[in-house]
C-alpha cells in the first residue's frame, strides 16, 4: 500500500496525488523502469491499473529523476507496452509466444470462484459454484507446484465456453485483459446496464506470465448467477410439531423442553436447489431468542429442538430458513404455539337446554344438559366430553362421548328411563393442549311425566291471635298524653285504641306505626291472614290516599285503601262501614310465625280492627250450618269477594300438590263464564297458592269464574275451575231498629232487651247478623257483638249491668253472602229505674187583681181560679209532666196532668173558693217510667170584700206653722193588712203639696206646709187582694 497524499488540481483531472516509493536496491542510471498503480476504494475493491515506463536520469552521485518513456517497444510477445493506445497492444509485437500450460518446469495455477470477498486473500479458498450477484465476479488463484515462477498475472472473465471477455466486455473497445501483477485474486464488477445474466455459468480467466515469451492461461470451472432466494410455498407453512413422525400442526403443547419443526414442501429453488436449513425458535416470528439457528441438512425436513426453557402461557415461534448454493436464504415462520401446563377451569353444568338449570323434565327418552364457565386463559377450549349416569359422576345411562365445543347437548335414550328417575350429567372440559379440567357433575334432574294433583277442598281452623278485636287494653302515659295500648300486641310509633263501635266488638285501633303479634304455627302448614281496615277519619278534612303494608312468612305487601274525593262524617245514629276486607296466605317456615301490620309514612294513620289468622286445612269440607245457595265452596279453589263503593276485590285461594318435581308456577283468570277471561287474563303469582286483584269493575248480579292452572318444574300443567260466585255490589237492606220499652216512648224500667229489625237482600241473601249494645251510638260496652238469635230480632237480659237514667243504643250489623255489611244503630232506649227529685222544687202561685192595686203575700180576689207556678224538679232521665192538687177546709181535688210540653206553670179554673179561707197548691213531678216525685207545696187566701171605714175620724194637728201631722189609725178596716196612698193638694182633687204617698203606716208627717191655706186630703187604703177604699179630708190650721 503507497502513502500518499493529495496535491494540488490539475485541470479537469483532480487533485494530484503524490506519494514516496522505497526501493530495495539503487537504482541504475539508465535503466527503464515499469510503474503500476491502482487505486482501492474503501470496501476493497481496486480500480484497473496504470502503466508507464520510466527511465532513471542521474541528476548527481546521489540522486536523479524519472523520465517518463513517450516512446517504447512491445515487452512481451503479444505486445504489451506501456505506452500503447489505451486498452490496445502495441503493434511491433514479436510473436512466438509459448503455452505452458501444463508444463511441469512451470508453476501451474489453480483458479477459484468466489463470492466472499473476505476470502480473497485466504490461502485454501473454497470454489464456489453459484453466485447471488448480479454485478460481479470474484476469484483467488494459487500455484500448485513449483517450477518456474509467475512473474505477472492478467485476468479476464466470459460465459463459459465463449472466448474471454464474451458476455461481459465489449471485445472491441473494453480492455479485456487486466493486468494484476502479482495479484492472486481479482474482482470484476460490471457498470450498469451490464449485469449477471441469470442461470449463465461464467468462468475467471487467469493468464500467467513466465517471462516475456512463456505463458499458460487458465480458467475456474465455472460460476452461475442466482440472484433469487428459494420461494416459499403459498399454500404450505412450517408446522410446529408434538411429533416429527406425525407432522400435524399444533397451536399448543404441554412440553416446557421440547417441539418439533417442519417444513416439508415449504421452500423451492429452481435454479441452483436447496443448500442446507437453519432452524431457530423465539417469542417473536423470526426470532431466535430461545433457540439460536442451528444448521439442518438439506435433506432434513423436520428437525426436534430439545433441552429447551419454555414458559407456560408463552406463544413461541418456529423459524427456518432455506439457503440456495448462492448462499440466499428465505425465512418461513410458523403460525405459533403456546405452552400451557394449566388445566382447563372447570364450570358449571345445567340440567336441560334452558337459561337455568332444570331440576326436572317431562320425558324419560330424552337426556340432555347445558353447560357455561369452562375456560383456559392459554391454549382455550378445544372440546367438551359429556357423561350421564343415574348416579352423580355415573355413566350408565350415557356413555362419555366428544361433543366438540358445543355448550350444550341433547341425546334421545333407546329405552325410557322410569318416572321420577334423577339422572346426573358429567362434563369435562379438554383445553387444545390436551389438559383435561376437573370433571363437573350437574346437580341431577328428574323425569316427571305427571302433571300437579288438585288436593282436597280448604277447611279454616279458629283464630289463632291474641285479642285480635283489640278490645283489651292498657292505659299509658307518654309524654303527657294518654294512650289506650292494645294488649298482646308489640308497638312501634303511636297506636291508639279507639273504644268505639268497630269492625268487629267494641274497639278498633287507630295506627301510626306498626302492630306485631307472634303466633304459634306448624312449620310447612298453609294459613290466611284477613283482616279490616279503613281511614281515619277527621270531620270537615279531605280524604286522601292511604297505604298500609302487612308482614310475615314470605309476605310482604303494600296495600291501598280506597279514595274518596269528599269528606267523611260521624251521624248520630249510623256508622260509616267502608271497612276494607284484605285477604292474604303464607306458608310457616317456623313454629312461630310473626305477623305486622302498619301504616305507610309519618303523618298518615290507618285504621285496624279484627285481624284473623287461620289455619288452611284441606281436606273433605263440611257444609256450612246455614247453608249458601251462592257458594258452597264444593270446588278447589275458595274464592271471596269484597265490594266498597266503585272499588272491587277478588281474593282466590287453591293448593296443588306435585310428589316428582314440585310446583313452578300458578296462573290465575278471572272470567264471567269457566275458564274466561274477560275480567283478568292469566296472571302469574309464582308459587303462590293464592291471587288477589282490587282493580275490578264488576257488575252486579253476574257470576265471577277463577281458572287456576298449576305448571309443575317438568312443564307439566293441570287446570281446575272455581264454582261461579254471585257478584253482589250491594249491601243488606237494613232498616227500622226498634226495642220494646214500656209504652210508645224510648224509655224502659228495666234491662231485658228485646229488639228487632228488618233486613233483605234480593241478591245474595242474609249470610247472618250480629248485635251489640252501648252506651253510645255504635258502641258496644254492655253487650258486645253477637250474633243475632234470627235474621230479625234478638233478646238479653242487661238488668245486672243497666242503672237510672243510662241510655241504651242498639247497633244491628247484618251480612250478605257476598261479605257485604249494612250497620244501623237505634235512638237509644233510657233506663229509668227512680223517682224524680223534688228536694230542690218551688212552687208559686201567680195573683192577679181586679183592680188596678196588685195583690199581695198569696191573696187573690178571684174565686173560681189559681194561677200555679213550679221549677227545681230533677231527673237525668227527664220529666215526662207534672201534677197538681189544691186542698182546703171545704175542698181537695184529685191530681191533675200538666206540663206535658215541657210546661211549668199552669191556669186551674172552675174552682169555687171561700172569701177569707186558705187553700193548699201541691205540685209533683212525673219522669218518663211513671214514677212520680215528692211534692212542692204553696197557699193561697182567697178575699173578695174591699176596705171599709168604722166611722172614726182622722186627727190633725200643727206641732209647728209649717209643720202637719195626720193621724188616721183605725179609721179603715179590712181582713187583711193594709197599705196606704195619700194625696194632699190646695185645691180640691190637687197633689200640689203630695202626690200618691203610700204607707203602711196610720200616720204621716207633713213639713213646709202653708198654714194659712187649706188642704185637701185624699186617703186610699189598699188590702192584700189589692182591694181598696179611699176617704177625702179637709184640712186647714186653727189656732184652737
Amino acid at each position: 500500500m503507497l502513502n500518499h497524499q493529495d496535491g494540488i488540481s490539475h485541470e479537469d483531472e483532480g487533485a494530484i496525488q503524490t506519494g514516496v516509493i522505497n526501493v530495495t536496491r539503487d537504482l541504475i542510471p539508465g535503466e527503464h523502469l515499469y510503474i503500476a498503480i491502482w487505486a482501492v476504494n474503501g470496501v476493497g475493491l481496486r480500480s484497473h491499473s496504470a502503466h508507464d515506463s520510466f527511465e532513471v536520469v542521474q541528476s548527481n552521485s546521489a540522486s536523479g529523476i524519472l523520465s517518463l518513456l513517450r516512446r517504447c517497444s512491445s515487452q512481451s510477445c503479444q505486445g504489451h507496452c506501456t505506452c500503447g493506445p489505451q486498452n490496445q497492444l502495441c503493434h511491433d509485437a514479436p510473436g512466438g509466444c509459448q503455452d505452458v500450460k501444463g508444463d511441469a518446469n512451470f508453476e501451474q495455477v489453480e483458479v477459484f470462484d468466489i463470492i466472499n470477498y473476505q476470502q480473497l486473500d485466504a490461502v485454501n479458498p473454497v470454489d464456489i459454484d453459484y453466485t447471488p450477484s448480479h454485478c460481479s465476479l470474484a476469484a483467488s488463484w494459487k500455484t500448485t507446484n513449483t517450477g518456474s515462477d509467475v512473474v505477472r498475472y492478467e485476468w479476464s472473465a466470459g460465459e463459459k465456453g465463449g472466448e474471454p471477455g464474451a458476455g461481459l466486455f465489449d471485445l472491441a473497445f473494453d480492455t479485456v485483459w487486466h493486468d494484476i501483477g502479482l495479484n492472486t485474486n481479482a474482482v470484476l464488477t460490471l457498470q450498469r446496464p451490464k449485469a449477471l445474466e441469470p442461470m449463465v455459468e461464467y468462468v475467471f480467466y487467469v493468464k500467467a506470465w513466465y517471462d516475456d515469451v512463456n505463458f499458460a492461461m487458465y480458467q475456474s470451472n465455472g460460476i452461475t448467477a442466482d440472484y433469487s432466494p428459494p420461494d416459499i410455498s403459498k399454500s404450505r407453512k412450517v408446522k410446529d410439531v408434538l411429533d416429527t413422525t406425525k407432522l400435524v400442526d399444533t397451536d399448543f403443547t404441554t412440553s416446557t423442553s421440547s417441539i418439533g419443526v417442519s417444513w416439508k414442501s415449504v421452500f423451492t429453488d429452481d435454479h441452483s436447489d436447496i443448500e442446507h436449513f437453519k432452524v431457530s425458535l423465539g417469542t417473536h416470528p423470526g426470532g431466535e431468542d430461545v433457540s439460536a439457528y442451528s444448521l439442518v441438512p438439506n435433506s432434513d425436513l423436520s428437525v426436534e429442538l430439545n433441552s429447551l426453557q419454555l414458559q407456560s402461557g408463552k406463544r413461541y415461534y418456529s423459524n427456518v430458513r432455506a439457503y440456495n448454493l448462492a448462499g440466499l436464504y428465505s425465512t418461513a415462520m410458523s403460525d405459533g404455539f403456546m405452552v400451557d401446563t394449566v388445566k382447563p377451569i372447570e364450570g358449571v353444568v345445567f340440567d336441560g337446554l334452558g337459561l337455568h338449570d332444570a331440576n326436572y323434565q317431562n320425558m324419560t327418552d330424552v337426556v340432555s344438559a347445558s353447560w357455561h364457565g369452562f375456560s383456559d386463559l392459554q391454549s382455550s377450549i378445544d372440546h367438551y366430553i359429556w357423561c350421564v349416569g343415574s348416579t352423580s359422576g355415573g355413566e350408565d345411562i350415557l356413555p362419555c362421548e366428544n361433543v366438540g365445543l358445543r355448550l350444550s347437548a341433547s341425546r334421545k335414550l333407546s329405552t325410557h328411563q322410569q318416572n321420577g328417575q334423577m339422572y346426573f350429567s358429567k362434563v369435562t372440559g379438554v383445553d387444545a393442549a390436551g389438559l383435561q379440567s376437573d370433571a363437573v357433575m350437574s346437580n341431577g334432574i328428574t323425569m316427571d311425566t305427571t302433571p300437579p294433583e288438585v288436593e282436597e277442598r280448604f277447611v279454616f281452623g279458629d283464630n289463632i291471635v291474641q285479642n285480635p278485636s283489640f278490645e283489651e287494653w292498657t292505659l299509658v302515659t307518654e309524654n303527657g298524653t294518654e294512650h289506650k295500648t292494645p294488649d298482646n300486641w308489640q308497638v312501634t310509633g303511636v297506636v291508639d285504641t279507639i273504644t268505639s263501635a268497630g269492625q268487629d266488638g267494641n274497639s278498633y285501633i287507630h295506627i301510626y306505626g306498626g302492630i306485631t303479634q307472634d303466633v304459634t304455627t306448624v312449620v310447612g302448614e298453609k294459613y290466611q291472614v284477613v283482616f279490616y281496615s279503613r281511614h281515619i277519619y277527621h270531620p270537615h278534612n279531605p280524604i286522601g290516599t292511604q297505604e298500609g303494608f302487612i308482614q310475615g312468612p314470605g309476605i310482604h305487601h303494600v296495600f291501598s285503601l280506597y279514595q274518596r274525593s269528599g269528606h267523611y262524617g260521624n251521624s248520630d245514629n249510623t256508622m260509616d262501614t267502608d271497612w276494607h276486607r284484605y285477604v292474604y296466605y303464607f306458608t310457616a317456615s317456623e313454629v312461630t310465625s310473626t305477623i305486622t301490620l302498619g301504616s305507610v309514612g309519618k303523618n298518615n294513620g290507618i285504621a285496624i280492627d279484627n285481624i284473623n289468622v287461620r289455619h288452611v286445612g284441606l281436606g273433605a269440607r263440611d257444609p256450612p250450618s246455614i247453608p249458601n245457595p251462592y257458594n258452597q265452596y264444593s270446588s278447589a279453589v275458595h274464592v271471596e269477594t269484597q265490594v266498597l263503593h266503585e272499588w272491587n276485590s277478588v281474593h282466590a285461594s287453591w293448593n296443588m300438590v306435585d310428589l316428582e318435581s314440585s310446583i313452578q308456577e300458578y296462573m290465575w283468570a278471572i272470567g264471567t263464564v269457566p275458564g274466561g277471561t274477560q275480567l283478568q287474563g292469566f296472571t302469574s303469582v309464582g308459587k303462590n297458592t293464592y291471587g288477589d286483584n282490587s282493580d275490578l269493575h264488576l257488575s252486579s248480579g253476574s257470576k265471577v269464574h277463577i281458572t287456576v292452572v298449576g305448571r309443575n318444574r317438568a312443564d307439566l300443567s293441570t287446570v281446575i275451575y272455581s264454582d261461579p260466585i254471585l257478584v253482589d255490589l250491594t249491601p243488606p237492606n237494613l232498616c227500622c231498629v226498634k226495642v220494646v220499652t214500656d209504652s210508645e216512648n224510648k224509655y224502659k224500667s228495666n234491662g231485658v232487651m228485646n229488639a228487632s229489625w228488618q233486613v233483605t237482600d234480593p241478591d245474595s241473601d242474609i249470610d247472618y247478623c250480629m248485635w251489640a249494645i252501648g252506651e253510645n251510638p255504635g258502641s258496644s260496652e254492655l253487650l258486645p257483638f253477637t250474633r243475632t238469635d234470627t235474621h230479625h230480632s234478638s233478646s238479653t237480659d242487661l238488668s245486672a249491668s243497666v242503672s237510672h237514667g243510662l241510655t241504651l243504643y242498639t247497633t244491628v250489623r247484618c251480612y250478605n253472602y257476598a261479605g257485604l255489611q249494612s250497620q244501623i244503630t237505634d235512638d237509644g232506649v233510657v233506663i229509668v229505674m227512680e223517682e224524680p227529685d223534688a228536694s230542690h222544687a218551688t212552687v208559686s202561685l201567680t195573683t192577679s187583681s181586679v183592680t188596678h192595686y196588685p195583690t199581695q203575700g198569696s191573696h187573690q180576689p178571684q174565686t173560681n181560679a189559681v194561677n200555679i207556678a213550679w221549677h227545681g224538679f230533677q231527673d237525668v232521665t227527664g220529666i215526662d209532666y207534672y201534677q197538681f192538687s189544691v186542698h182546703g177546709e171545704d175542698l181537695q181535688t184529685e191530681w191533675y196532668d200538666v206540663g206535658h210540653s215541657g210546661q211549668s206553670f199552669t191556669v186551674f179554673k172552675g174552682l169555687y173558693l171561700m172569701s177569707y179561707k186558705v187553700y193548699q197548691v201541691y205540685v209533683r213531678a212525673v219522669n218518663f217510667g211513671g214514677f212520680h216525685s215528692d211534692t212542692a207545696m204553696a197557699n193561697i187566701t182567697i178575699e173578695t170584700e174591699n176596705p171599709i171605714t168604722t166611722g172614726t175620724d182622722i186627727v190633725s194637728s200643727w206641732p209647728e206653722l209649717w209643720k202637719l201631722v195626720l193621724n188616721w189609725d183605725g179609721v179603715f178596716h179590712s181582713n187583711s193588712s193594709l197599705t196606704y196612698e195619700v194625696t194632699m193638694g190646695t185645691v180640691r182633687g190637687g197633689s200640689d203639696v203630695m202626690k200618691w204617698r203610700e204607707t203602711d203606716k196610720g200616720e204621716l208627717e207633713f213639713i213646709g206646709i202653708d198654714h194659712t191655706k187649706e188642704h185637701h186630703v185624699s186617703i186610699t187604703a189598699i188590702n192584700q187582694a189589692g182591694l181598696y177604699h179611699t176617704q177625702n179630708y179637709i184640712v186647714s190650721y186653727t189656732t184652737t
